[in-house]
């Protein structure tokens, strides 16, 4: 079954309509809205998407589907292409462009109350002045 997923993908763009939704419906898993976003192809939107190798892309919506293995290239687009791209196919990408980890930490952060993320951001801001201090030390 996971092969099949896996070809199922890659084969998207050399079907025609009816026949990816007859593919879709007989994996079970991916039917009605899902075949639609499947149409949809938002990792086509990306600019590096003729040149791209990246097997695990944020802009695809089975990347919840998929593992990056160890040695396989990352994705290099800027987050903020990406949330642009997400933000237009959130019905395809349910972690709106954004890698499993930043969705994370996205999420973690807005389980913080305003009084834990208040703390967190004043911590930072000082850290950085601390380091900047330093580096102004060290270059004079």
């Amino acid at each position: 079954m996971e092969k099949y997923e896996e070809t199922f993908t890659f084969r998207i763009s050399r079907k025609n309509k009816d026949t990816l939704k007859r593919e879709a419906r007989a994996l079970g898993k991916h039917t009605g809205e899902h075949v639609r976003d499947f149409l949809i192809r938002p990792f086509e939107a990306c600019p590096r998407f003729d040149g791209c190798s990246v097997n695990v892309c944020p802009l695809d919506p089975l990347q919840n589907d998929k593992n990056r293995l160890q040695n396989e290239p990352k994705c290099t687009m800027r987050k903020s292409v990406r949330k642009r791209i997400g933000k237009k196919h959130s019905k395809a990408l349910p972690l709106k462009g954004l890698t499993k980890r930043e969705h994370s930490g996205m999420k973690n952060w807005h389980d913080k109350t305003p009084a834990e993320q208040k703390r967190i951001t004043e911590q930072g801001i000082k850290s950085l002045k601390a380091l900047k201090k330093g580096i102004n030390e060290r270059g004079q």
